[in-house]
């Protein structure tokens, strides 16, 4: 086992995490409500006390900010509602929405949603380690190839998405990109890539046009997608008119469909791509026939599983939609049977997300095994000549 690129890569991946780990522990913003100047910053609970009036007075101790290891306290009161109260404890984070004075001094002191950003990065930390302790060399390239697709995702399709352009063509492309790279920095530069790029691109564009028509058949409008606690249509409006008029958020939803099923469809490509080419250097003579059909074999073994990665990965993110239809309510029976919850803009858009990726996947099976199968006997009549 090679150790000096696990321990080059650790080292890196430990000062990495140092260094995000101040930033984001520093964390502090100011923003203005007309008038009104306030300061985002991190706090943690360092004394819990309870009266007649209030159920929970926190003292918390400023982490980020020009406050930073000042104390201030805030009041919590329960209001009942299962959904809207929280118990704190002694230990825990929060963002600080501290409302400052005309002389900079501290005035109101709201606690806003719990600090998860450290633990988050310190779990991504832990899985990229892990990577690397397992894979090697490897693990670094699918580090590499991961950073990547972030890279593509938020600095080329999310700036020119808020821009305008169309989303369906853009998220095309950075599928395109995405998969070449990838293909290239795991596999290096091989015949196989193109059969597995063609293949995951002849997919995604299925994908991209079926989505497009079946949006529109079932008039999805893409703006009852949950984002965060808040539908994205009341994110949108929150922020006044003019901003985002000139989206098409139905575009938008198929875009995350397109980009959704890339990495299973990467997968299901290069798995046929590079099993046709393994079966072509066992077998030089193999017509075009035979090593078509071994990449339908490959792929349909690969298909049910990852067409399972696929519905399970689009359900289990939104697990209200199995849950909800269940529950009975007194005196009302089941309020929101299956049937209709089914039917309305969110729940039809998950499962839209779910049958046209798995659709998607499908279609480039055959299209994956055909141009491999084509490639590796052009291949052998192109050296025996």
């Amino acid at each position: 086992m090679r150790w000096k690129p696990r321990l080059i890569g650790l080292a890196i991946l430990l000062l990495l995490g140092l260094f995000m780990n101040i930033r984001v522990s520093r964390y502090s913003e100011v923003v203005w409500e007309g008038q009104l100047k306030r300061l985002i910053c991190i706090g943690k609970i360092i004394d819990i006390d309870t009266d007649e009036n209030v159920d929970q007075r926190v003292t918390l101790r400023i982490l980020s900010g020009p406050f930073r290891g000042r104390t201030v306290t805030s009041n919590n009161i329960f209001t009942g509602r299962i959904y809207a109260d929280r118990v704190f404890h002694r230990g825990d984070s929060f963002f600080l929405d501290i409302v400052m004075k005309r002389d900079g001094e501290i005035g109101r002191v709201e606690l806003r949603s719990y600090f998860r950003n450290r633990f988050l990065l310190n779990l991504t930390l832990a899985f990229l380690a892990l990577l690397i302790l397992v894979g090697g060399a490897t693990g670094i390239q699918a580090i590499i190839s991961l950073g990547i697709t972030g890279l593509l995702v938020f600095a080329v399709f999310v700036p020119l998405a808020i821009r305008g352009y169309p989303p369906i063509p853009i998220a095309l492309f950075v599928a395109a990109i995405d998969t070449i790279l990838t293909f290239i920095i795991v596999g290096g530069w091989h015949r196989k890539i193109i059969a597995g790029t063609l293949g995951t691109l002849g997919g995604l564009t299925a994908c991209g046009l079926l989505a497009t028509l079946a949006a529109g058949w079932l008039h999805l409008s893409g703006l009852d997608v949950t984002f965060g606690q808040m539908k994205l249509g009341v994110k949108v409006w929150a922020l006044g008119i003019d901003r985002g008029a000139h989206w098409d958020y139905r575009e938008i939803l198929v875009a995350g469909m397109i980009l959704g099923a890339c990495g299973a469809m990467m997968d299901v490509g290069m798995a046929i791509s590079a099993g046709v080419e393994e079966v072509r250097l066992a077998h030089p003579g193999i017509s075009a026939r035979q090593a078509i059909r071994s990449g339908f074999n490959i792929g349909r073994d690969v298909m049910g599983t990852m067409a399972n990665t696929l519905v399970f990965a689009y359900v289990g993110a939104d697990m209200t939609l199995a849950l909800l239809p269940g529950v009975e309510y007194p005196g009302l029976g089941y309020v929101r049977p299956f049937f209709r919850l089914l039917n309305q803009d969110g729940p039809a858009s998950v499962a839209l997300y779910a049958i046209m990726g798995t659709l998607g996947l499908v279609l480039s099976v055959p299209m994956t095994a055909v141009i491999a199968g084509l490639l590796a006997t052009t291949h052998r009549r192109q050296t025996h000549d």
